[in-house]
């Protein structure tokens, strides 16, 4: 097996183990339980998974920009001699285990609005397709492209180290979830 089958593969069983971890703990829940806060003031266990959700949505663009056949990398992404760094960097600041919180770029808040009745099972169909454009993205050597994050245009990162810090933000605010609903 190749190193991008292997790395796929990988990948694509953690993202069912968020699905798989997402249905255990989360779809009993009611609403008002979900929307809830702490009592230490944080965010309730629907914004932690809301932060998921729109983080991964805010990537979308750019991944379906590297998966077009005809796509070119602009200049910046081309020489970004930092674009190496900064994904590795980024799968270990946003991930989990957290080293140190960060406060969430706006772009990335979760909703104002309360999560309804049929929130996780939406947040279940997101992964399903988040885990499909990972399986492309990987399997399709497009994981060694450069795409720009959707915080800044001169934050330049490879696409398979923006998926693998993906996977891990997911699972470090799926625990924070659960710690908010407990």
């Amino acid at each position: 097996k190749s190193l991008f089958s292997v790395m796929t593969d990988e990948l694509t069983g953690q993202i069912e183990n968020l699905i798989g971890d997402i249905r255990k703990d989360f779809s009993d829940i009611t609403p008002e339980r979900l929307n809830k806060r702490p009592s230490n003031g944080g965010w309730s266990a629907a914004q932690c998974l809301q932060h998921i959700l729109r983080t991964n949505e805010a990537y979308g663009p750019a991944f379906k920009n590297i998966l077009a056949k005809d796509h070119k990398q602009e200049f910046w992404e081309k020489i970004s001699p930092f674009t190496a760094t900064t994904g590795r960097g980024l799968h270990v600041q946003i991930g989990h285990p957290v080293i140190r919180k960060f406060k969430a770029p706006l772009i990335f808040h979760p909703d104002r609005e309360p999560a309804t009745a049929d929130f996780i099972s939406e947040l279940i169909i997101h992964f399903e397709s988040f885990k499909e454009s990972v399986s492309l993205i990987m399997a399709s050597r497009a994981g060694r492209k450069v795409l720009r994050s959707p915080v800044s245009k001169l934050i330049t990162l490879h696409a398979d180290d923006t998926c693998k810090a993906l996977v891990s933000h997911a699972h470090r605010h799926i625990e924070q979830a659960r710690k908010a609903l407990s």
